[in-house]
């Protein structure tokens, strides 16, 4: 018996999160909303993978969080989803570029409660996770073209190995086999 061994055809090329241009991402522009004191106070941000609120551990403490921790949330968020192990000080630098000037379609001002309460509103957090997501793609998707088959492998060639002794659960109901 022969198995066949093929090429990737889609791959993944890790390049450089600094080559990410955060003015050329394509988004829709969110609308920068006004909240009162009270709203500001109400932070709550949503997974929108799970489709539930979620408590970040920076809103835990009692002081009002800086929005530093906020972005750093969203950069844990996305290398989390997109599987990136490293480039997350870059990453950060890239997110907190694009909310400050590209986000809200005007420059805002980061250290505002008004800018931290409109980073929570499901629209923005979507936005920011979302377009990420597709631009990192973009840059690190590559497609080789059709599939090739690499090599032939036969069975026989194969290097034994011991398999360990599994378990395995007793049925109560014991079938009659009808002799």
């Amino acid at each position: 018996m022969k198995y066949q061994c093929w090429t990737p055809r889609v791959y993944r090329e890790y390049k450089n999160l600094a080559d990410l241009d955060v003015s050329a991402l394509g988004h829709q522009d969110v609308m920068y909303l006004q909240f009162s004191e009270q709203e500001q106070r109400e932070i709550v941000f949503k997974d929108i993978t799970r489709a539930r609120s979620r408590i970040p551990p920076f809103l835990t403490r009692p002081a009002l969080p800086i929005t530093g921790s906020v972005i750093g949330y969203f950069a844990q968020t996305i290398m989390k989803e997109m599987r990136l192990v490293s480039g997350y000080n870059v990453l950060y630098g890239k997110i907190k570029m694009f909310v400050q000037e590209q986000l809200f379609g005007s420059l805002v001002d980061l250290e505002s409660p008004n800018t931290l309460r409109n980073l929570s509103e499901l629209v923005a957090t979507k936005t920011i996770i979302e377009t990420f997501k597709k631009a990192i793609n973009a840059l690190t998707v590559k497609e080789k073209g059709d599939a090739q088959i690499r090599d032939m492998i036969k069975l026989r060639q194969t290097r034994p190995f011991v398999a360990k002794d599994q378990e395995y659960l007793v049925s109560r109901r014991v079938f009659s086999t009808g002799l």
